[in-house]
């Protein structure tokens, strides 16, 4: 899988917007997303003890096995959400989870609200509404500056991973062997 892209429309879409509009904040001490790299605000469930994704996350989980038809893959609990009001971005980056896949999800995103722009392969996507876009987590990405005059670009980041299991385990750890469910 390289890159996948569908249009999905969340049920919880109104109710998601509503939470990072309220909760989104320019504060680091609450999300350990770099905010010297992400111009904008930033809502992180669960540092508190509150995650308001949850039910988004096991329906989200849902799709995108569906869409890239591997019932391996797994939405990670570290899923944040980021709203970008104008000449508000995002500087190239990577995500941690080196070996998978990150999706963002836009809940709201009109054609000015800036492109999602990818160092190699050199391409940019213009981002729109109900949009679920897909990819490895090691590729050089940024959000280009929304210009829109009129709305906020409103979307959700998140991590998938494969589910392992371990089986035959011994004390040492080049002994286990892994097999995925």
């Amino acid at each position: 899988m390289k890159l996948v892209m569908l249009d999905y429309e969340t049920p919880s879409r109104q109710f998601l917007i509503d939470t990072i509009e309220q909760k989104a904040t320019r504060d680091q001490t609450q999300t350990n997303i770099n905010l010297t790299l992400a111009h904008c605000r930033v809502y992180q469930p669960g540092r508190n003890g509150c995650d308001d994704f949850e039910p988004f996350r096991d329906e989200i989980q849902r799709v995108i096995v569906s869409a890239v038809n591997d019932k391996n893959l797994i939405v990670d609990k570290n899923m944040w959400g980021l709203t970008y009001a104008g000449d508000q971005s995002t500087e190239f980056h990577t995500h941690r989870n080196r070996g998978g896949y990150s999706a963002i999800y836009y809940l709201q995103a009109d054609q000015n609200s800036g492109y999602l722009r990818f160092k190699d392969p050199d391409c940019k996507i213009q981002p729109t509404t109900n949009c679920l876009l897909i990819f490895k987590s090691n590729w050089h990405h940024a959000v280009l500056p929304n210009v829109s005059k009129q709305s906020k670009r409103i979307s959700i980041a998140m991590e998938i991973n494969w589910q392992l299991i371990v089986i035959n385990t011994h004390t040492r750890y080049e002994d286990w062997t892994m097999q995925y469910l």
